[in-house]
Parts: C-alpha cells; structure tokens; sequence
C-alpha cells in the first residue's frame, strides 16, 4: 500500500524492525533502517518505537513516514556539507582514504564526487554496504587499525582523507596514518568532542554542551594536524548533529606540495 509521502508494508512476518525494513524493501541496510527507526520515520500499528530491536507482531502494519534517502548512511550528508563549507576539498579524480568507513556514507559521497580509487578502512568487520563492497573503485579494509598501517598496501597512495571515527580521539590516530602516508594533501574530518576530551568533561547520556569544551576539542585536534603540516582551512560547526545528539564540527585541512 503506498500513500502520498508515505511507504507501507502489511505484512505477516516476525522480526525485529530493522529486519523487518530491510526484508521489505523500506531500507537499504540495518544501519539505516536503524536510523529510521531511531529518528522517528518508522510507525508501527499507529505507534512510532525508537529502538531498532522492536519487535513486529505478524500482520503489523509498518509505515516508513519518511522515503529512504539514496545514502547507506545519514554520514554522506556531514562529508556533503563538509564539501559545501570548503569547497577547495577536491575529490574528483583523486584517490581517497575513508578512515572509520563504517558502512560507506563518506565512500559513497567520494565516489559521487569522482574519486578515482577509495580505500574504506575501519577497524570493524562486515559493515560496509554490499552495494559499495562490491565496486572495483573499493578497497575494502576493514579489520584495519589506522594506528597500525605498516603491513597495508597503499598502490596507488591516497593524497585526500576524509575521516569519521568514534570512541577513539583523532590525536591518537592521525600521527600513525600521517607518517604512513606522508602523500595526503588534503583532509575532511568529522570531529566529535565527545571522543576528544576527557571522561570528566563529558555529560550525563555522553553528551558535551558546554560551548567552552567544544572549543577545546577542535583546538586540540587543529593543533595536531597543524603539527604534520596541514593548515586548517576551515572548523565550523556540523548542520546535522550526531545520533546521540551532539554538536559535531567540519574540519578542512591542506598541505602543499
């Protein structure tokens, strides 16, 4: 059943929603469906659940209140908006490292973009989408910790990194990924305060408001890519704040030849 603005399936299937969405045709992945579910775009019965693990009676009624974007993850539209902040981050024809991949948001917009290679890397396993996985412009490393690059083969090297990484701070990463690819020339990074300061500065429900500490956050990551050479561009805030709810910054960096 289709209605105007709207997606609906009857069906007489038990699963958990995100399955469920998935095995229906409503979403392109778990990840996503999550997000649906998450964001309040899933109604179920006339009620609206907000975990990804409801469970679905058979013969529920499931409406999708919102069509699925054509991303595999909201992610795509942070890199989307980091290209529109500066748009001197060239992708087109340059060869793309995708640090904290996931499922492919940021590979996705690479490759929309005209990159020529991108090399998805992430330290999880069997989470990049199928429909990027399987591209030849795709290397997908996953099961790969940045911090430990030595034995990966770059061929071609990347000279463009666009990053989006969580529970760990980007200061910890960066110097490793830098003194392996010592060819980068331009970044686009997501920095999350939250993964960026220290236990105490961080709120109840993991959240950081304090103005102050998001200062300090993109100062410290500004200043360790500052210290490899790279001049930041430009550090605003992120449009879309992350699922939990916190103020993410867009951060452009170059370096010359």
């Amino acid at each position: 059943m289709v209605k105007a603005g709207k997606l609906s399936y009857t069906g007489s299937m038990t699963h958990r929603l995100d399955i469920y969405l998935v095995n229906n045709g409503m979403a392109r992945s778990r990840a996503r469906a999550r997000e649906l579910v998450e964001a309040g775009h899933v109604q179920v019965n006339g009620t609206v659940p907000k975990k990804a693990s409801f469970v679905v009676e058979d013969g529920a009624e499931v409406v999708l209140l919102q069509e699925d974007h054509p991303y595999v993850s909201r992610g795509a539209f942070k890199l989307l908006a980091l290209l529109e902040a500066a748009p001197k981050l060239a992708l087109k024809g340059k060869d793309v490292l995708d640090l904290g991949a996931s499922t492919g948001g940021f590979t996705q917009v690479a490759l929309e973009k005209g990159a020529g290679l991108v090399y998805a890397l992430d330290v999880g396993t069997g989470q990049l989408d199928a429909s990027l996985a399987r591209l030849k412009q795709v290397i997908n490393l996953e099961k790969t910790d940045a911090r430990d690059l030595d034995g990966v083969d770059f061929d071609p090297a990347p000279t463009v990194l666009v990053g989006d990484i969580s529970f760990i701070s980007l200061t910890k990463v960066l110097p490793s990924v830098f003194g392996r690819l010592p060819e980068l020339r331009q970044l686009g990074l997501l920095v999350k305060p939250q993964f960026e300061l220290q236990p105490e500065d961080i709120g109840s429900g993991g959240l950081v408001k304090d103005p102050e500490k998001h200062t300090r956050a993109c100062e410290s990551v500004k200043a360790c890519v500052e210290a490899h050479g790279f001049s930041v561009r430009v550090l605003v805030p992120c449009p879309l704040k992350g699922g939990d709810g916190n103020q993410e910054f867009l951060l452009y960096a170059e370096k010359s030849a």
